[in-house]
């Protein structure tokens, strides 16, 4: 494991702790997931758009 995909993966937390707290920080999560963790932007969109979703209050 490299050190940008530790840092990725502690960026994510804070992400994850971001949401939960105030139910924002997507502005956060795809540059992490492209960037950090080199995952395509298109599926780390993808990736976004299902955690909105799923998280959403009716």
């Amino acid at each position: 494991m490299t050190l940008l995909q530790i840092t990725g993966f502690l960026s994510s937390l804070l992400i994850g702790f971001i949401l939960g707290l105030m139910g924002g920080g997507s502005l956060l999560t795809i540059p992490v997931l492209v960037y950090l963790l080199g995952i395509s932007p298109i599926l780390s969109t993808a990736y976004w758009m299902t955690e909105y979703l799923s998280t959403r209050s009716t």
